[in-house]
């Protein structure tokens, strides 16, 4: 790490924070091939490190998550029907599926939120989805917002205290920690689809 904060010394602190910000909104809407969750992470551990002030990790993370996750969800509200038709997204929800989704969405909207709270590389997608859906907004922000708000309090404040571990054990125990993100990820995707066949079992024999 010692590289990387010579490379940043170069930089003023609020150069660095609006490039920094600016990645992390990027990562949000999917523009790029990367997990917002370690972005934030690295943020944190910056913040640790004296490259930024742990208060405006906290603020500066919580409002561009919520303006990017609420964007996402915005464009499948309104352009859900068109984006969702292409053929790449009418392979993986078909109509029938689609409107399968939307029972199972609209009765478990928290438990859907949570999941996807968990499922980071994927949420750009699930965001959209939830819009496509036509969840209703003041339900989703209901939801949502302490959601965000909680999870992120709770992401930055661990990292920046374990700032010392992650920096120096992440590299050698970074395969455990890659495994165990999948574990989880894969324990709430599995959880899902079981709720989700369970509940299309029981709307069929309706």
């Amino acid at each position: 790490m010692d590289y990387v904060y010579e490379f940043l010394a170069q930089y003023s602190t609020g150069e660095l924070l609006f490039a920094y910000l600016g990645l992390l909104f990027m990562t949000i809407l999917g523009t790029l091939p990367s997990n917002s969750d370690l972005t934030i992470v690295a943020g944190a551990v910056l913040a640790s490190s004296g490259k930024f002030s742990i208060f405006s990790i906290y603020f500066g993370v919580i409002a561009i998550v919520l303006i990017g996750e609420n964007i996402a969800y915005y464009l499948g509200y309104h352009f859900g029907d068109i984006i969702f038709k292409l053929p790449i997204y009418r392979r993986l929800v078909n109509d029938k599926r689609k409107k399968n989704l939307e029972l199972f969405v609209k009765r478990y909207p928290l438990r859907v939120l949570l999941s996807i709270r968990l499922t980071p590389v994927f949420r750009p997608v699930w965001y959209m989805m939830l819009g496509s859906l036509k969840v209703r907004p003041g339900t989703f922000f209901k939801m949502h917002t302490p959601i965000v708000i909680s999870y992120n309090i709770l992401l930055i404040t661990s990292s920046y205290f374990l700032s010392n571990y992650i920096d120096t054990y992440m590299k050698e125990y970074k395969i455990y920690a890659l495994a165990a993100v999948f574990i989880i990820w894969f324990l709430v995707i599995r959880k899902m689809a079981s709720m989700y066949k369970i509940e299309q079992e029981q709307t069929t024999q309706a």
